[in-house]
């Protein structure tokens, strides 16, 4: 009789699985038995849940100013402190499970929220690139549209972050990593302190040795001179380090004049792979942790970090106009044409875009990607092998008209090219 029974069971859970019709979008149904036996269906929503309040939008984006040689050293500074923040909080969904595996494993599920760029080792991504991807209206990121590589493409860690944002008002660094945070790369010592500045880079070089060799009170008296947005890093005999910018400072001193190093801090922002919870509308998510974090004087100095400024800040170095060129001229170009385009800037560039219009003006398509991987600072680069070029086929009749923009790290998509699409 168990076994009777059991079969009818099995049969009845069949045939309630087989009712499910194709077109219910959104459920899928399975059956359960209850403590009598009988059965009851249970409804598993399955459809994507629009769970983002805020997304992040280009008008946020936008909002941010973009730098110019009149504004102050103060306004610089905030601009470079905005869009650190708004790249370590802002709010968003992934539309399918992204998987993270490179030097850590972290998991983003479906119907989930996370706040800020997540960390990925040996990344360049940025708000720029995370555009190319996520919808305005409701925060979703297109996981599939990325791609395979969605990690080194969206991800991004301490220097990239920083890169990102200081390239917001200057283009006066070149550099890499924490490893390349030299003054010969466009990291300015502030305070005291003194290093062989002749240095390439840090490579055999380990900073809290620089630490040492000042002195603690020389250490702290540099940290005490840090004003927002200017940066510390440190690097190690291994090769690696961090990268961090200062938002405030507050100084202590001890019944001597000295600094007290235990007492005396600063804020800061970073990016690490540190994760905390934070509440979006009503719903509890993850977000990036380097949002106004705390190390002392003291920490500061037996972590090795040395503070620093850009050029762009203290006067040094005005801050340029953005500008872009592209290297076709000719009114009308071909599919392949357009591919070969070579594009020189002289702030970093993050993404291009295509738009394509017909003879009455009316868009037709339009298309954004990112440039990928290093350099932080690309300031020359062909748009070859890095979109799916067929994409524009379609449109390249003779009479459309096609435009190639560049997004540059001040925020500004700057025009390199129009002309006629031809076959």
């Amino acid at each position: 009789m168990k076994k009777i029974a059991s079969l009818i069971l099995i049969l009845a859970m069949l045939l309630s699985m087989a009712a499910c019709s194709s077109d219910e979008i959104g459920t899928d149904e399975t059956a359960e038995p209850t403590t009598d036996g009988s059965i009851i269906k249970v409804e598993v929503d399955t459809s994507e849940k629009k769970l983002v309040v805020d997304p992040l939008t280009w008008e946020k984006i936008g909002a941010i100013p973009v730098a110019n040689s009149s504004m102050s050293s103060d306004q610089l500074r905030q601009i470079v402190l905005d869009f650190a923040r708004l790249s370590l909080s802002f709010v968003w969904q992934p539309g399918a499970e992204w998987k993270i595996t490179l030097n850590r494993d972290y998991k983003f599920p479906v119907n989930s929220l996370y706040g800020g760029i997540p960390y990925v080792s040996s990344s360049t991504g940025n708000l720029y690139k995370w555009m190319c991807y996520l919808d305005e209206e409701t925060g979703i990121l297109d996981v599939k549209a990325v791609g395979k590589n969605i990690e080194r493409v969206l991800g991004n860690q301490c220097s990239a972050h920083a890169f990102s944002a200081y390239s917001r008002v200057s283009n006066s660094m070149d550099w890499g990593g924490t490893g390349d945070m030299v003054l010969k790369h466009g990291c300015i010592p502030l305070g005291e302190y003194t290093y062989d500045t002749s240095l390439e880079n840090w490579d055999g070089i380990a900073t809290a040795d620089v630490c040492k060799q000042n002195g603690q009170q020389v250490m702290y008296r540099s940290y005490a001179k840090l004003l927002p947005a200017d940066g510390l890093s440190n690097s190690h005999m291994n090769g690696q380090g961090h990268v961090i910018m200062n938002k405030e400072v507050h100084v202590e001193k001890a019944a001597d004049g000295s600094i007290d190093g235990y007492k005396s801090y600063i804020i800061y922002y970073e990016q690490s792979s540190g994760v905390m919870t934070a509440i979006h509308g009503n719903t509890s998510y993850k977000t990036q942790a380097g949002v106004d974090r705390k190390f002392t004087f003291h920490e500061l100095f037996n972590e090795g970090y040395l503070p620093w400024t850009v050029a762009e800040f203290i006067g040094r170095d005005p801050v340029e106009k953005a500008t872009a060129t592209g290297d076709l001229t000719s009114p009308s170009a071909t599919v392949s044409e357009i591919a070969k385009i070579r594009i020189r800037t002289n702030y970093a560039m993050s993404a291009f875009e295509f738009r394509v219009k017909d003879e009455s003006g009316k868009e037709l398509f339009s298309l954004a990607r990112p440039f990928t991987d290093f350099p932080l600072q690309r300031l020359d680069d062909t748009l070859y092998g890095k979109y799916n070029m067929h994409e524009l086929t379609p449109y390249a009749n003779g009479k459309n008209t096609v435009q190639v923009f560049v997004r540059v790290n001040t925020g500004e998509l700057l025009q390199v090219y129009e002309g006629t699409l031809t076959a």
